[in-house]
């Protein structure tokens, strides 16, 4: 499912003439060092302006890619998915500032956290969080992370939406 999605919004992409790199990671049984392996890559080696993580067991259609790249907006912008059960519930934080709806376009919730499995990140988040004099291998660009207490456990993309909204964002 996921080549298949993948293969219909580069056609789709391309059909509209939108510039467009691909990435795919693979062979790191880390999810968070992958991540933050693939922002390093794009951070130093692109000039792109927005990273756009899919999860390999993520499907999707190209309107729904085109809907996430199309918001005008500094901030993260995510498209949430149930969880892989028959629970009926999507793995999302709380909801901060409800709805947003601007210009007649279809709402947004702003929530503490959201799945990274298909997210957009422009590059003004990760250059606030750790500014381009970081240096290469400074740990502060250590995006995603996995974070444990004694009563909890949170994954990398957990910890990176708390870090942007620590830092201001949303």
């Amino acid at each position: 499912g996921y080549a298949l999605s993948l293969a219909k919004t580069v056609q789709e992409l391309t059909r509209r003439h939108i510039p467009h790199a691909i990435n795919i990671m693979f062979g790191n049984c880390h999810v968070d060092d992958g991540r933050n392996d693939l922002v390093r890559d794009f951070l130093d080696n692109t000039q792109c302006t927005d990273l756009v993580f899919i999860d390999a067991d993520t499907m999707w259609e190209p309107d729904a890619f085109l809907k996430l790249i199309r918001h005008k907006t500094s901030d993260i912008i995510a498209g949430a998915y149930p969880y892989k059960s028959d629970s009926g519930k999507f793995p999302v934080g709380k909801i901060l500032d409800g709805i947003e709806a601007k210009d007649g376009r279809p709402a947004l919730l702003s929530v503490s956290f959201a799945p990274t499995g298909f997210m957009r990140i422009p590059r003004g988040v990760f250059e606030k969080l750790a500014p381009p004099s970081a240096g290469k291998l400074n740990p502060v660009r250590r995006f995603f992370q996995r974070h444990y207490t004694d009563t909890t456990y949170d994954g990398g993309d957990v910890t990176f939406c708390r870090k942007w909204i620590a830092a201001g964002g949303s």
